[in-house]
């Protein structure tokens, strides 16, 4: 037995799950935005229930990219529990995460090309293609959309958009293509993070608590304050 406690706060959304390898045995989601301050914390202490007066065998993370100031709350928390239990550290790519939960979703079908977005504001997105294996093709990116975007895949075979980007994407297009199809929200939550944290676990693929920092993608640009006077 070997029981994982898994956290996500790259998106609106911020959840807590524990998982005994790929089998969910807790889960709690907060729908709240702009709580992960004040919540993700809470549920952490709430999930200690369902390790019947123990402790996780390791923490793992969201990785992002998605949102700085989400991302940065959960590795900071995941990092404060593994140096206080004395715990190895798991990353799991929220692209990733999205393509499990589209996998398990109702809107789930066969393609050449999955393509997880993540909106980024204005016309950005962060992206990845996977094949129809599941593979990945490419590195988490970043992407200023137009109606070429994937114009490559699209030509070689069926893509399926998927998460909240995609949106962006249907509208430049002009609608679906009988070729295409749009797969909905696929959410990351960390009820979809079991498969992942335990292969990496299995395979003692851990993080360095010193050195890991979330995958922004793009640069982190922090505004400076006014000065004030008076």
């Amino acid at each position: 037995m070997a029981r994982i406690l898994c956290l996500e706060s790259s998106s609106d959304y911020c959840s807590v799950s524990v998982f005994d390898e790929e089998e969910l045995i807790w889960n709690q989601e907060e729908t709240k935005e702009r709580s992960h301050a004040q919540k993700l914390g809470t549920m952490v202490k709430d999930s200690l229930r369902a390790f019947e007066g123990g402790s996780p065998e390791a923490i793992a993370v969201s990785a992002g990219p998605g949102s700085y100031t989400g991302l940065r709350i959960g590795v900071a928390l995941a990092k404060g529990l593994c140096s206080g239990f004395d715990l190895p550290l798991i990353s799991v790519p929220t692209l990733r995460i999205m393509l499990e939960a589209f996998k398990l979703s109702g809107d789930f079908q066969e393609a050449d090309f999955f393509v997880p977005m993540i909106d980024a504001r204005r016309m950005d997105v962060y992206y990845s293609i996977f094949d129809g294996k599941m593979k990945g093709l490419t590195e988490d990116q970043d992407m200023v959309l137009d109606a070429n975007s994937f114009s490559k895949e699209r030509e070689k075979g069926k893509c399926l958009f998927f998460g909240n980007g995609s949106r962006k994407f249907l509208e430049l297009i002009g609608g679906v293509p009988k070729e295409e199809n749009f797969g909905g929200d696929a959410k990351p939550l960390s009820k979809y993070m079991g498969k992942e944290a335990w292969r990496s676990f299995s395979n003692n693929e851990f993080q360095d608590l010193a050195y890991f920092e979330p995958k922004y993608v793009k640069d982190v640009f922090v505004t400076k304050p006014k000065p004030t006077f008076g």
